[in-house]
């Protein structure tokens, strides 16, 4: 399968005008939510200690090691070996990607092709991008009626918020259970493809068992220790993630818990996942503000929702844009 091939191949430019509009869409929603008390929101930022914001840039710093450390394994368990160095810049260049198209949708296709680029088995880098977008989504959607149920006068969530969250499980469950049925029996496809030349026809069926047998040595490993612990990060991961709303609430002043400000957090960032726009953006500000209203001093909460996108969503697309340059659109100039 050669670098140009249909399957692999993405188109950077899409992803550029993805940023710029999901970039304007955001500052829309922080514009809205500050109204006309921008000089006390400013006055709020100054009072920021950089303590606070060195602990939340460490977090995410956290963060990018943790991927980096859950993609070396899934891809050990699938034989492949890549630097960590490699795997980091792949990821930052992935959470461009994902941050600047709807539902994060631009976010898998680029990150196989990255790990293709590497040198990775064009079926295995599917397989272990497939993985982890499993495990990533499988978590939180564990974890969100876990907590809205078992937590739900602590929430004080509104009834339609908690049918959301239950729609949302069910669709992302019917989802995950279509995707492991056509991933596990690919042959359940076959018979669907009869519309195609019988080359392609066969050198589709050929990719897809391979996907399917990389896919299944992943998720039935005789390595159960590396699978649980593959899980585990999975769900460190989101801790941590929500873990920054939390300080940043703390150096405004807020004295919110930690279990009330990353619950809300989880099930707002689940929520958000369905909103057809580039990192749900515009409304994930005013979402932010809405559901954290409470918990702030008023004019601390414009710089409340900006410090939360700007350390889990826009330095998503500034570094992670700068990796993407580096590895896709400067490569593909010189092609």
């Amino acid at each position: 399968m050669n670098e140009n091939s249909p399957g692999l191949k993405i188109l950077p430019r899409r992803y550029w005008w993805g940023a710029f509009f999901a970039l304007a869409l955001s500052a829309l929603g922080i514009l809205l939510i500050s109204g006309s008390d921008l000089k006390r929101s400013a006055h709020a930022v100054t009072a920021v200690q950089g303590s606070y914001l060195a602990a939340a840039a460490g977090l995410v710093l956290l963060l990018w090691l943790l991927e980096a450390v859950r993609m070396k394994t899934i891809l050990l368990l699938l034989e492949e070996r890549l630097p960590v160095k490699d795997i980091l810049q792949i990821n930052l260049a992935f959470g461009f990607a994902a941050a600047v198209t709807p539902a994060a949708g631009g976010g898998p296709p680029a990150h196989a092709y990255l790990f293709y680029l590497k040198g990775v088995k064009a079926e295995k880098a599917v397989a272990a991008v497939s993985a982890r977008t499993l495990l990533a989504v499988g978590s939180i959607s564990c974890l969100n009626p876990l907590i809205v149920f078992s937590f739900r006068s602590f929430l004080g969530l509104p009834p339609p918020t908690e049918k959301l969250v239950l729609a949302g499980l069910g669709l992302v469950s019917t989802g995950i259970f279509i995707f492991l049925s056509l991933s596990l029996r690919p042959q359940l496809i076959f018979a669907l493809l009869g519309f195609l030349p019988a080359r392609t026809r066969e050198s589709f069926r050929r990719r897809a068992a391979e996907f399917s047998s990389f896919f299944r040595s992943l998720l039935f490993t005789p390595h159960k220790k590396i699978f649980i612990f593959v899980l585990f990060i999975s769900f460190l991961y989101w801790g941590i993630f929500f873990s920054i709303g939390w300080v940043l609430a703390r150096a405004l002043g807020s004295p919110v818990p930690w279990t009330m400000m990353v619950a809300r957090q989880m099930v707002l960032h689940f929520l958000l996942a369905y909103v057809p726009l580039p990192g749900a953006s515009g409304i994930a500000e005013v979402g932010y503000a809405a559901f954290f209203a409470a918990l702030v001093p008023d004019p601390a909460l414009p710089t409340l929702v900006a410090g939360w996108r700007f350390f889990t969503y826009y330095l998503n697309i500034f570094v992670g844009g700068l990796f993407f340059w580096w590895l896709v659109g400067r490569r593909q100039r010189r092609v």
